[in-house]
């Protein structure tokens, strides 16, 4: 088993964008007062586990070894998103479907424990027979844009 990550970064900010001044750029671009970009950090805490990076932006500087996918029809939302990156995850010949998948989002500010609690998580509960994945919660609130999902479920949902 491998584990992936689909990075989803395809929004406008627009709840952002109403508040910040007119110059902000999108929220995943927006770096720390370390210079960082959220969407940096998100890559790299996701570098240190996942052999395919996918991420589903609009047009934006991102590492060589990234797969950067834009969803159809643009702006359509995450789940569109993650259907892209999952379709894009399955046709590829260096994953499996008893593969792992992270789902991020590109604006986590310190993703890094996150994605070891849900890789612990998953490893857990999962067995070669029946994989399950995880999900996050934050003040009792599902985080569906923090969670790991096995790539065959994934593909057996977008096949319905």
């Amino acid at each position: 088993m491998s584990i992936h990550s689909i990075i989803i970064a395809g929004g406008e900010g627009s709840r952002l964008a109403a508040s910040a001044p007119e110059d902000t750029p999108a929220k995943p671009l927006l770096a720390g007062r370390d210079g960082v970009r959220l969407i940096d950090r998100v890559l790299a805490a996701s570098a240190e586990v996942a052999g395919v990076r996918v991420v589903v932006a609009g047009e934006m500087e991102l590492p060589d070894d990234v797969v950067r996918l834009r969803e159809d029809p643009p702006l359509s939302g995450p789940a569109a998103a993650i259907v892209t990156g999952a379709r894009a995850l399955a046709e590829r010949e260096d994953t499996g479907e008893e593969d792992l998948v992270l789902l991020l989002a590109a604006d986590l500010v310190n993703p890094g424990p996150g994605i070891t609690a849900l890789l612990d998580a998953a490893s857990d509960s999962r067995s070669d027979t029946d994989p399950d994945g995880a999900i996050a919660t934050v003040d009792g609130r599902l985080q569906p844009l923090l969670s790991t999902v096995p790539l065959q479920f994934l593909s057996a949902e977008i096949a319905r």
